[in-house]
């Protein structure tokens, strides 16, 4: 029992800290963020879209959203590394059982993996919710703490773009 204390103490410091990373950045719009890179000369070593919305229907508008940066991106630098992180509400859209619903972004987020942007989901807080980790769609990655996953792109030099409504 101690050693599982243990691991969820220190998997929540981790969590935390990273929260404590990722926080601060919040203070520009996606867009503006957008147009910023493009504007560079160079790109940066990398772009993680941070979603975290608390509203299970989010994901049908910021999909496609990132759909477009990433478009947006590309054509300016092709082959920069972008990913998508999940971990609020809206992640629970692209579990297997919501495919009546969203069906459509199942494929949108298909398609985004097909073009080499992973998509992540948390897959602690699928778990804290009462779901399954096994029960979100195959193209997805399940990772244990969305906060930090972000956390640690940032780390390796991505630049922090949170999906903002627009």
């Amino acid at each position: 029992m101690r050693k599982h204390t243990i691991f969820f103490i220190k998997r929540l410091l981790t969590a935390f800290c990273g929260f404590c990373f990722v926080f601060p950045v919040y203070a520009a719009s996606s867009a503006e963020t957008i147009d910023r890179l493009l504007a560079n000369d160079t790109p940066p070593p990398g772009v993680v879209f941070d979603i975290d919305e608390w509203d299970n229907e989010a994901l049908q508008w910021a999909i496609p959203l990132v759909r477009g940066y990433v478009d947006r991106l590309r054509a300016r630098f092709p082959g920069l590394d972008m990913v998508v992180v999940s971990h609020g509400d809206e992640e629970f859209a692209l579990m297997k059982y919501a495919e009546p619903d969203f069906g459509s972004l199942h494929r949108q987020v298909e398609a985004l993996v097909a073009d080499q942007v992973p998509v992540h989901v948390c897959a602690g807080h699928a778990v804290m919710s009462g779901y399954s980790e096994n029960g979100f769609i195959d193209s997805v990655d399940k990772v244990s703490a969305g906060v930090e996953t972000v956390a640690e792109y940032r780390r390796r030099g991505f630049v922090h773009v949170p999906v903002l409504r627009p």
